[in-house]
């Protein structure tokens, strides 16, 4: 049987016969069936057998679909390499599935179902996490769950196999979003690097779901439940509310080199020429002193789920506004007196290592906005929020339509600039610095909703 690789468009290019690729004969069993499209090579079974066949089209669909190089969505600080591998197995068995392939019947391991009990009976959450988007929607998910079962049984724990199927619920309702199929190799709309196309964010969806939990399961030695409720309940349940923030240790040691208060600067314009001197030196004739003030800034920067922040983030940041204030908060669910909210950087000092998060939840959302606004040194100090747009309650973790109403209003008081990624509140910063930035408020998510 052969495959022909080279035909298939990727990532919006024509492929052409001038390629060559080296595919390689392997088994039809998990891990051994592989495609490097960086290096122009497809490991895959060449029996006639329908599991080989599907096999074969989930690998072409890669060729297809999935970005030849991760760096660029790596870099985006939202999921991790591994869980974007997993997270994309789910997505292009998806499309096969759409394609009148059926991975659900033919697609199959006979080791899954030994791989997930001995992965549950070692508590071996991350790869239990990871492995379940890898088997959904193929012929092995039977077997998949009741290996878990088995060794639920054994360990006397039904609550592991009931996370799970809450986490691939979770999954298919993200893969559902997926509207187009052959066609999401399309940008993402104002986006400049063609890697990053629209199928592709979906599987990052997923991805940061399987980091959340795999984090979570970690630290807790429990995988955690993320199905949102449905609008009904959101909108009914109105005792739900943020929780308290509690701020943690987080000693600013490190001293950052920069103007924090006010500055003179050279002007051709003003009332007493204080620089006489220039007259001859200056082209421009700047005999005059102006004074500006530091813009500063308070950086607000969600750090629940898989949110990335380094210390070289918080000296980017300090570098683009010196004397920033800088916090971050991530809120474990229904945890009390347990520390939420740091600040990083504040009057030209930050930490020099960043501190351990309890959790990976929002949940203080609100409190957190009222601590930067009154943070705010004066009253046109831009505030930027790095936050996806979602905000939840402090017991569950769940989104809530009156909370995010209030997230909403603390935001547009504020004149909050929102962003996704802390690079982008940096690029945002360093146009304030030079006087050409929008002004605010300019929201995002399901907080920008109705504004």
């Amino acid at each position: 049987m052969r495959v022909y690789p080279e035909f298939i468009r990727q990532m919006g290019g024509e492929r052409g016969a001038n390629e060559r690729w080296d595919i390689i004969r392997c088994a039809g069993i998990r891990g051994a069936p592989k495609t490097s499209i960086a290096t122009n090579t497809m490991h895959v079974p060449l029996d006639g057998d329908e599991t080989a066949r599907h096999i074969r089209a989930h690998e072409l669909m890669h060729v297809r679909l999935s970005p030849p190089d991760l760096k660029p969505w790596i870099k985006r600080g939202k999921a991790s390499f591994d869980s974007l591998i997993a997270a994309e197995e789910a997505r292009i068995n998806r499309v096969l599935s759409k394609l009148n392939f059926k991975p659900e019947t033919h697609l199959l391991d006979i080791n899954d179902g030994n791989n997930a009990y001995t992965c549950a009976k070692a508590k071996d959450m991350k790869r239990l996490v990871y492995g379940t988007s890898a088997v959904y929607g193929t012929a092995s998910w039977d077997s998949w769950l009741k290996g878990i079962d088995k060794a639920c049984d054994e360990l006397g724990d039904s609550s592991m196999l009931e996370s799970i199927e809450n986490v691939a619920d979770s999954i298919g309702e993200i893969l559902d979003t997926h509207s187009s199929e052959l066609a999401s190799d399309k940008p993402i709309p104002g986006s400049r690097n063609k890697l990053l196309n629209r199928g592709f964010a979906v599987t990052e969806r997923i991805a940061m779901l399987l980091d959340k939990c795999a984090a979570l399961a970690e630290e807790t030695g429990t995988i955690p439940s993320f199905k949102k409720r449905n609008d009904e309940h959101l909108s009914a349940d109105m005792n739900a509310k943020f929780g308290d923030l509690c701020q943690g240790p987080a000693p600013l040691t490190r001293l950052h080199n920069g103007n924090l208060g006010k500055i003179k600067l050279a002007s051709p314009t003003g009332r007493n020429p204080r620089r006489i001197h220039r007259m001859l030196t200056d082209p421009y004739r700047r005999i005059f002193d102006r004074t500006k003030r530091n813009s500063g800034g308070v950086v607000l920067i969600d750090g629940s789920g898989s949110m990335s922040v380094r210390s070289e983030d918080i000296l980017e940041i300090l570098n683009a506004a010196p004397g920033a204030t800088v916090a971050l908060y991530a809120h474990q669910e229904g945890s009390k007196n347990v520390p939420n909210f740091w600040v990083l950087a504040k009057d030209g000092k930050m930490v020099d290592k960043l501190p351990t998060r309890h959790g990976f939840g929002n949940g203080v959302d609100g409190p957190a906005l009222r601590w930067a606004i009154k943070s705010k040194r004066f009253q046109n100090e831009p505030l930027l929020w790095v936050c996806d747009g979602q905000v939840t309650d402090g017991k569950t973790d769940c989104t809530y339509s009156h909370l995010t109403a209030e997230a909403r209003v603390l935001a547009i008081k504020a004149k909050a600039i929102m962003h996704r990624h802390i690079g982008d509140a940096v690029s945002y910063l360093k146009k304030v610095a030079q006087g050409q930035a929008q002004s605010g408020p300019l929201l995002i998510g399901e907080v920008s909703c109705g504004y």
